[in-house]
């Protein structure tokens, strides 16, 4: 009781970026992202997106971050597991760079 779930996504965008976690289950077959043009594996069933900006990292100057949480969740929920995944967008080039992705047990 009282605490919360966050997420810090590191990535190597520039700051300012966007940044989507991907909340939700384990995706029941894995999708490989090259048929998008993105080079990894989508890992996560979504239910909830969340979108922000990243903001520079301040232990590594090449990275920067983007924080989400904390979040209270329902005591329904123990006993289960969610699953979150980050993409970030370089804007300039264009290119999405996707994250490994964390399994939250409750």
């Amino acid at each position: 009781q009282g605490d919360a779930v966050g997420w810090r996504v590191r990535s190597v965008v520039p700051p300012g970026n966007p940044c989507v976690l991907l909340v939700g289950y384990q995706r029941p077959v894995l999708l490989n992202l090259a048929m998008f043009g993105i080079t990894g594996t989508l890992c996560v069933e979504h239910v909830v997106s969340i979108i922000q900006p990243t903001r520079p990292e301040a232990l590594c100057r090449t990275q920067s971050s983007a924080l989400f949480g904390g979040f209270a969740f329902p005591a329904t929920l123990r006993g289960m597991s969610i699953m979150a995944q980050a993409l970030t967008l370089d804007t300039a080039a264009l290119q999405w760079h996707v994250s490994t992705a964390c399994t939250t047990a409750f």
